[in-house]
């Protein structure tokens, strides 16, 4: 079932099926989006900026083993204005280290030419 819903999204584009979950279901609680915190200027960003093949990958890791793979996902994502200028960046406070789910994920992205960063933060 889901390599036939991963086919029909190679097929149609992902930033499609990004544009029309929003319409459909924006109004809808979902534990996997906060909404409210997701506008329409946000969804139509990272459909224009982040490439297809990129969203593919990430939801087909996270769809392989939705409990694991919520884990350690980066904290934001930083989109320019251009098609693929875009980070996604994992946030590490003073004394914060890495978890194994975070390293997975960066190492998953490494593999596959996503673009990630650790931003480490200090207190000045």
């Amino acid at each position: 079932l889901l390599e036939v819903r991963l086919a029909e999204l190679r097929a149609t584009g992902a930033a499609a099926a990004l544009r029309l979950a929003y319409r459909q279901y924006a109004d809808f609680q979902c534990r996997w989006v906060d909404w409210r915190r997701v506008d329409r200027e946000l969804v139509e960003a990272a459909a224009t900026v982040i490439p297809d093949e990129h969203l593919l990958a990430i939801w087909e890791r996270m769809l392989f083993d939705p409990r694991e793979n919520r884990r350690g996902f980066p904290d934001l994502v930083a989109l320019g204005d251009a098609p693929g200028d875009y980070c996604l960046v994992e946030v590490k406070g003073p004394g914060d280290a890495l978890q194994e789910s975070q390293k997975r994920w960066l190492r998953f992205f490494g593999a596959r030419d996503i673009p990630a960063a650790v931003a480490w933060v200090s207190w000045a």
